[in-house]
């Protein structure tokens, strides 16, 4: 079961929750051809125009398979980009840090990763990656992390509010995390600091038997191990990301210079795709359309395997108008920088960082999502 969760962790979450900045990156491996990678799969609903109308252009994508890649897995199986003239190239990289440095030098075009640090010191150095459409979000109803409590705490009542935290132990995947950010963000609103409670860190998938051989008390922690550790009677769910942080931002998708300046019509036809895939996952998590369909697709392509632990999941946050929250960047900056992650003259406008120009185009296509 360890081996099954340490597995499946890192590729369930923003990148940069996982590990600390890489060392310069190898150039990125292909992934081998499985059945939902190929771009040769059928589309499941009538194209819009037919593929072979369109010169075929290929992207080159990385991507672990987490969860919040559904909306690019989702578009792919249906064949979004094959109606755009897009057929896929997936490559593989470990961590959030290894995107940026493949995307700058131009060995792939999108990639995913956390906001973090090390977007914002690629950006002060003037390596031109941009964020441009949401990846992974935490609006109400979609807390797919987590802060559990030790189940023992929790039936003793010990932490009730926010303030209740102080003096407690809590583990997080790294300072600075995403999960990092909504558990200072919980300080903030118990009127507590940092230092107020004891951090450790902990792998996503070494929380659950931390907890329940009592070695921490609370755990920041994310979808499927909130299920397993609340199936187990391990801990308590007690707040989600969604309540904690409305809105936070946790990950992104990332274009380098090959689609910012050198393909711009190229990253334009991938966003419509992708937003296309995205509104499919909305309309089955949202509104129960298609539902077992999409989470079928989903347990083919992503690392969780089970349909049925699809359904009883809290399910990943994906924007269905794509816009990246500036607002809780801007946050975050500065909680980096109080934890000494930034320097203060490191402190720049989210806008530098975010670029919706693909986004605003595929909406002029697509319109607003109707909820």
């Amino acid at each position: 079961m360890r081996r099954l969760l340490a597995a499946v962790a890192c590729a369930l979450i923003p990148m940069s929750a996982c590990a600390a900045p890489a060392a310069p990156p190898a150039k990125p491996t292909a992934a081998a051809p499985t059945a939902g990678v190929s771009s040769a799969v059928a589309p499941a609903v009538a194209p819009t125009a037919p593929a072979a109308a369109r010169p075929v252009t290929t992207l080159k994508l990385a991507t672990l398979r987490p969860a919040a890649d559904a909306g690019i897995f989702i578009a792919l199986e249906r064949g979004y980009y094959q109606e755009e003239g897009i057929e896929l190239e997936m490559a593989q990289v470990d961590v959030g840090a290894q995107t940026i440095g493949f995307l700058a030098s131009g060995q792939i075009d999108v990639g995913g990763g956390g906001q973090s640090p090390a977007l914002i010191n690629a950006v002060q150095r003037g390596i031109n990656v941009k964020g441009v459409v949401d990846k992974g979000s935490f609006p109400p109803g979609f807390g797919s992390t987590a802060i559990l409590v030790r189940q023992d705490l929790a039936d003793a009542g010990v932490i009730r509010d926010y303030p209740d935290l102080r003096g407690h132990t809590i583990a997080t995947p790294a300072v600075g995390s995403t999960a990092h950010m909504a558990v200072m963000k919980a300080l903030e609103r118990g009127g507590l600091r940092h230092t107020d409670v004891d951090h450790v860190n902990l792998p996503f998938p070494d929380q659950p038997q931390a907890l329940a051989n009592r070695n921490i008390e609370l755990g920041a922690t994310v979808e499927p191990f909130i299920t397993f550790a609340v199936e187990q009677g391990i801990a308590t769910r007690w707040k989600g990301a969604d309540e904690i942080y409305p809105g936070q931002q946790g990950a992104l998708l990332m274009y380098g210079p090959n689609l910012l300046q050198n393909q711009p019509e190229l990253g334009r036809a991938f966003m419509v795709a992708y937003l296309r895939g995205v509104r499919d996952y909305n309309d089955a998590t949202r509104k129960g359309i298609n539902r077992p369909e999409i989470f079928a697709m989903l347990a083919k392509n992503l690392t969780v395997k089970d349909v049925a632990l699809w359904e009883r999941m809290v399910p990943t946050g994906l924007n269905p108008d794509g816009r990246i929250n500036v607002d809780t960047i801007r946050e975050d900056i500065e909680r980096w920088i109080d934890l000494g992650m930034l320097k203060p003259e490191d402190r720049i406008d989210p806008g530098q960082v975010v670029d919706h120009e693909f986004v605003d185009f595929a909406l002029s296509r697509l319109g607003l999502y109707q909820p």
